[in-house]
């Protein structure tokens, strides 16, 4: 692919303005070449109007034509700001010094003599084009660090060797590298965003850092986890090849998405808790009234004061859940933040989502020495990760009433392993890769209406990632169904 790009050509557009039939044949005949895109006008007003409608790399100007002389075109033309650096190679049959005194006063930037020589004519129409090609690419150059350098994102250029060969203001910023420092000692781009950050999801920054070659069409992120002082921090990189003339390097846009992840998060939240919240004791209320008003005439007075007492629990807790809820909207992010939940609580949690959903099938195992530890993140988000993967085991589940089997476990004193299993279906490889994909959703609308990732496990990965855990989904081994496991930071 890059060698075909490298043999591709990018042709340049030459006017030729020649009145004498004869000589726009001649010259279109010495100029011919798949490197030339050849247009032509018989006289200075024809010109002008072509010139209206396309910018030429270009011009070769006979000074001898009908109407307005060369002369005039090339003064015309330096006068228009658009077209003020387009090349001119004057072609005459005036030898004289005044002639090309003249042309120069007009603009011109070069002569040639008629008869026109074949290998003057080639020559200095090359040495032209390349004289042009390399003064806008030194323009384009400079409006381009003239944007980057004003600019909020980040733009980082790396070489097929993940060595950093420019960064602008805000990437140097991302990255914490400065400008005065050479580029052999700026370290690689993959050492940088290791050292400063999460990069999530690994397996596709793997794919990238192992062969830079490898296309990316998903956004990936960089993100710095949740901490005391300050809030999860989240760049999305894409990333585009560029080539010049001697090497492929790539482009890395870092754009800091922090406020649209952290509103698509509070949209997958606020349906999470209107979902788990607010439809169970609605259920209980409308259940209730719809039988008394079907068996009031036939039922005991009893039966009817029990049914009613449901109805009012029902109501009694749907009005405390849409307090809390108001609430939760109303707290601000600092109250929110950084919150710890004791792995002891997880028990209470996990018996109010048992009771909540009407399961029975639900069991944990939780190592004995973690009563003493805390998980890094509120006891909102641990139980809103629990009823996410709960609810998703139901509602894959072939009679929606899985098996689930919760396993909280510490290899280390800074992580917990949590386990939880089902026996639902079992799933694709590529479902699998699929579940997770908050990516997919946040760089498009971020609604969270996914096709075909409809797991429901887009908010369990962000409130992950803003901690700085880990997440892996896999069939099991020994039966139908899945085991979710999540790594997340212990504290004392």
């Amino acid at each position: 692919m890059i060698e075909e790009q490298k043999m591709k050509v990018r042709q340049s557009t030459i006017l030729i303005v020649e009145d004498n039939k004869f000589n726009r044949e001649l010259l279109a005949d010495l100029l011919q070449s798949p490197n030339y895109n050849l247009i032509f006008a018989v006289s200075g007003e024809e010109a002008l109007e072509e010139l209206a409608q396309v910018q030429p790399d270009l011009i070769l100007l006979d000074i001898i034509l009908p109407g307005i002389d060369g002369f005039e075109v090339c003064e015309k033309i330096r006068n228009n700001p658009a077209l003020a650096e387009v090349p001119i190679i004057m072609v005459t049959a005036l030898n004289d010094r005044d002639s090309r005194l003249k042309g120069i006063t007009s603009g011109a930037d070069d002569f040639i003599t008629k008869p026109i020589d074949e290998d003057e004519l080639k020559l200095r129409v090359k040495n032209v084009l390349q004289l042009n090609r390399f003064r806008r690419l030194i323009q384009e150059q400079e409006k381009f660090k003239w944007v980057v350098e004003r600019s909020d994102d980040g733009f980082v250029i790396v070489n097929a060797s993940d060595q950093i060969v420019y960064a602008n203001k805000k990437g140097q910023v991302f990255l914490g590298i400065s400008a005065d420092m050479p580029n052999d000692t700026k370290g690689t781009f993959q050492s940088l965003a290791h050292a400063h950050y999460h990069l999530e999801p690994k397996k596709t920054w793997l794919k990238w850092f192992e062969n830079h070659a490898h296309i990316i069409n998903k956004p990936l992120f960089l993100i710095r986890p949740e901490s005391d002082t300050s809030y999860a921090f989240w760049l999305q990189v894409d990333i585009f090849e560029h080539l010049n003339s001697s090497e492929v390097l790539w482009l890395l846009h870092l754009r800091n998405v922090t406020e649209q992840i952290s509103m698509h998060e509070e949209i997958l939240r606020f349906h999470s808790l209107l979902s788990h919240k607010l439809l169970t004791p609605l259920t209980s209320i409308i259940g209730g009234l719809n039988f008394i008003k079907s068996k009031a005439a036939k039922q005991a007075l009893g039966d009817i004061n029990k049914i009613t007492s449901l109805s009012l629990e029902g109501a009694e807790r749907l009005n405390k859940e849409i307090r809390n809820i108001l609430q939760y909207l109303g707290s601000t992010r600092v109250e929110k933040k950084k919150l710890r939940t004791r792995v002891n609580q997880i028990p209470q949690i996990l018996d109010k989502i048992k009771a909540d959903m009407d399961l029975e099938k639900v069991s944990y195992t939780i190592q004995s020495n973690l009563d003493d530890l805390s998980l890094e993140l509120s006891e909102h988000n641990l139980e809103t990760i629990f009823r996410e993967l709960i609810e998703n085991s139901r509602k894959f589940h072939p009679q929606q009433n899985p098996t689930i089997g919760i396993n909280v476990s510490s290899f280390m004193a800074q992580e917990a392993i949590l386990k939880i299993s089902d026996d639902g279906v079992t799933l694709s490889p590529d479902q699998l890769e699929q579940v997770w994909t908050p990516y997919y959703q946040a760089e498009k609308y971020f609604t969270g209406q996914v096709s075909g990732a409809g797991l429901g496990l887009s908010l369990v990965a962000f409130i992950i990632w803003n901690v700085g855990g880990a997440y892996v989904i896999y069939n099991r081994l020994d039966s139908p169904g899945i085991v979710v496991e999540l790594k997340l930071p212990l504290t004392q």
